[in-house]
């Protein structure tokens, strides 16, 4: 059931990125995903998917960053460092915060924009 849960979450993100209206060349703008992760808040069903698909893609943007920072014995390349312990609404809100001191990255890439605000709120410890 869990497997179906995260499958429907990411079907939906690709249909976001494909059909959504604020996409880039590179797919979903910061704004959409902002405003994505933001409904997240309210309690509806439609909220509840929103919230799968924020939830989603930060754990594919997280996954691909580790399993680029490991590969080839480099750790740490990106200056991100997420510890295991974090709650997935954790990694939503400092994104969410970022964007909000951010407002200029609003037509920017969505990945862009997370990347930026995981490294500025999970930098690696030298």
């Amino acid at each position: 059931m869990r497997f179906q849960s995260y499958t429907l979450a990411l079907l939906a993100a690709f249909g976001v990125l494909v059909c959504g209206s604020q996409t880039t060349p590179t797919g979903i703008n910061t704004q959409a995903f902002y405003d994505l992760c933001k409904d997240n808040r309210v309690g509806s069903a439609s909220a509840q998917d929103a919230s799968r698909v924020c939830l989603a893609y930060i754990a594919g943007a997280i996954d691909t960053i580790r399993t680029v920072d490991t590969s080839r014995g480099n750790t740490f390349r990106s200056g991100i460092c997420v510890p295991s312990s974090s709650k997935p609404n954790e990694l939503s809100l400092v994104f969410l915060n970022w964007v909000d001191k951010n407002p200029q990255s609003l037509h920017t890439p969505a990945v862009s924009s997370l990347m930026k605000s995981l490294r500025d709120g999970y930098p690696c410890k030298s």
